[in-house]
């Protein structure tokens, strides 16, 4: 590394530093810091290490074997010489050596965190592809639990008729609600008669399916229209008003596209059959008529009672 080449050889007055010592500067201006062996300036830590050696091993040649004098003078100013500086440097070594590993170890922490991350995403994905085709099935299942459901209605339903639960007090709306289940039975007798009465051609059944098929269409857009104009008359609450429109618009949307699925046979597509009508009519209006055409009854019967 240059900074510890710089420490080792680099010519310099002092080895403290401020990377390691707050007050460098004070200790560098110590008088006699060096000692009287060493000339200023000198070549870096190297050159202390190697004075001291040197000069501690002929000292010590000058003892008799095994009797060194520790507090003999000579022997101790060469022991002292340049110690704080030889220590400054190797702290500053020891510095630059922690410096080093903190950066690897964080390097080495920071690969582990991207290994980390990058291991949940590569898991993720996998989960993802084995999760994905997942709510695919849950919708075939749930398709086919409807059909399965649809298919017990089949043994329950008869026909779409009038209940007492439907009743909005007002004879007006009932009479008109009436009407519409009444119609819907009408379509669904006339698919019953040809599915089980003699053979006719398919372009007669059509005809006669869609014919009444039509009268259902005239007499739902009579009540509801009769509905919207009794709101509007008696000041029906607007955004009451305006959720019972949407609503309107949305059965008879339904009403629609189940029209022409019956018209598509034309089309060598499938007619559908009474029990088929059964299920879509017993589910289309009648939920309607128990929730928000009863709600226009209590406001009109409640218009009528403060009279």
């Amino acid at each position: 590394d240059t900074q510890i080449d710089e420490i080792m050889m680099a010519n310099t007055e002092c080895l403290y530093t401020v990377d390691v010592y707050d007050d460098f500067q004070k200790l560098c201006d110590v008088e006699d810091r060096i000692g009287p062996y060493i000339t200023i300036p000198f070549n870096g830590l190297q050159q202390l290490i190697t004075e001291f050696i040197s000069s501690t091993a002929i000292s010590i040649q000058s003892f008799e074997s095994g009797n060194v004098d520790l507090y003999n003078p000579d022997f101790f100013n060469i022991i002292f010489t340049s110690i704080a500086d030889i220590h400054a440097g190797i702290e500053h070594i020891s510095y630059i050596f922690i410096q080093l590993l903190e950066k690897h170890t964080s390097l080495f922490a920071l690969l582990n965190i991207i290994l980390f991350v990058a291991a949940i995403a590569l898991l993720v994905l996998i989960s993802f592809g084995l999760i994905t085709p997942i709510p695919n099935t849950l919708n075939d299942i749930s398709q086919i639990s409807a059909q399965i459901e649809q298919l017990a209605k089949l043994h329950q339903i008869e026909r779409v008729e009038w209940k007492e639960d439907m009743a909005t007090e007002i004879p007006r709306l009932d009479l008109g609600h009436k009407k519409v289940l009444e119609t819907i039975m009408c379509v669904v007798d006339k698919v019953k008669k040809i599915e089980t009465g003699p053979l006719i051609s398919q372009e007669d059944a059509d005809n006669i399916i869609l014919e009444q098929f039509d009268e259902l269409l005239l007499v739902t857009t009579a009540q509801f229209a009769d509905e919207e104009k009794l709101m509007r008359k008696f000041e029906f609450p607007a955004i009451a008003m305006k959720q019972h429109f949407s609503a309107h618009v949305s059965l008879f949307r339904k009403l629609m596209a189940f029209h022409e699925k019956c018209a598509k046979v034309k089309k060598s597509e499938s007619q559908p059959s009474a029990n088929d009508m059964l299920i879509f009519f017993s589910t289309w209006i009648t939920p309607h008529f128990t929730s928000m055409d009863i709600d226009i009854g209590m406001f009109l019967e409640d218009i009528k009672n403060r009279g």
